[in-house]
């Protein structure tokens, strides 16, 4: 019975994330910057202070994040003070979501998979298991950071041009 409820909240969590992906949202400062710059400080403070810093990855997770966030805003659609992703901002977040399954070296179980599908799709999830101490969890808020930064500044941009 648990395994059904859990395996029915997945399938509405993808859901409900597609279908907003694909509609127009009005732009919150809170969701596209204030946590990402949280998740960066935490992947900065997490990652010199747990001593796994790894150079050749953390550029690795920079410059694919600064891809992803360039692709994703670049083909954002933009009206008025609304914002749409569509299919850019979903291939953007398989990418990142490929990555982080990447970071982990480990064999997905159903249970395993779920726990890093909630984490991409709510934030109030990922919030609420930032004490997770894993080595990749620093590279994973900077790439999940970095990301929506960049996304937010180019949506942002283009706002600013359409008014």
């Amino acid at each position: 019975m648990t395994e059904l409820f859990w395996t029915i909240f997945l399938i509405w969590l993808i859901v409900r994330f597609i279908r907003d992906v694909f509609e127009f949202q009005k732009v919150r400062r809170f969701r596209y910057l204030v946590v990402p710059i949280i998740f960066l400080v935490l992947a900065l403070n997490t990652g010199n202070a747990s001593g796994d810093f790894n150079g050749l990855l953390f550029f690795q997770t920079v410059v694919l994040s600064a891809l992803i966030g360039i692709f994703q805003g670049r083909f954002a659609s933009v009206r008025t003070d609304k914002i749409r992703g569509g299919w850019s901002y979903l291939i953007g977040w398989l990418l990142l979501f490929i990555y982080q399954l990447y970071l982990t070296h480990d064999i997905v179980l159903q249970r395993e998979l779920f726990i890093e599908i909630a984490k991409d799709l709510s934030v109030v999830y990922r919030m609420i298991n930032m004490q997770n101490t894993e080595p990749e969890t620093w590279l994973m808020w900077l790439s999940f950071g970095l990301s929506q930064i960049i996304y937010y500044h180019i949506i942002k941009r283009k706002l600013e041009t359409k008014q």
